[in-house]
Parts: structure tokens; C-alpha cells; sequence
């Protein structure tokens, strides 16, 4: 899996949970898009652009932490706002990922 492929499918999964306000967890595709079996941040095309996922007031730190489906759509939507910022740098500048 490419970059972008890793990029687009973790957008959709955002993007359903943006609606659903789920709380779900799973593995994601940026995490393990060079390798199925362990998760890398130093291969993160989301790290490389952001920094940690987990980091003090990321988006999926506030949704990993809130209880309230609402608010779990919010957190959900700035992560698809964030794909959809690294979807394009990965466009323009193929090595971002």
C-alpha cells in the first residue's frame, strides 16, 4: 500500500466515524502501511506531517478521551480536515509520505 492509499482509507474510516460518533478502535492503515504486523510512527506519512497522533490536544487524543458521541464526531471530522490536508501534500510532494 502507498502513502496515499494508507491515507485515503484511514479518511474514510474517519469519515464513518465522523457520522456515527463511534468509539470504535482498530488498527490504522497509517500506522502499518509499510508493515501489516507492527506499528511505526517513524513511517507515518500523519506523524511526518503533524507529529505523534497521541499527542496533548490532537484531535485523536481528544477523541481517545471523550465520552460523548458529539463530541467524538467533532474530534473525527478535524482528523478527516487533517487527511484531507496530508492527501494533498502527498499529491503535490510525493515524498511527504
Amino acid at each position: 500500500m502507498t502513502a496515499l492509499e494508507a491515507v485515503r482509507k484511514t479518511k474514510a474510516i474517519w469519515k464513518r466515524k465522523a457520522k456515527s460518533g463511534s468509539s470504535e478502535t482498530g488498527g490504522c492503515p497509517l500506522c502499518r502501511y509499510r508493515d501489516d504486523n507492527r506499528d511505526d510512527c517513524s513511517v507515518c506519512p500523519y506523524f511526518k506531517k503533524f507529529s505523534w497522533c497521541l499527542s496533548t490536544g490532537s484531535p485523536y487524543q481528544k477523541w481517545c478521551f471523550t465520552t460523548k458521541p458529539e463530541e467524538r464526531k467533532k474530534c473525527a471530522l478535524e482528523i478527516v480536515a487533517q487527511l484531507e490536508e496530508l492527501e494533498r501534500c502527498i499529491k503535490e510532494e510525493p515524498n511527504v509520505g
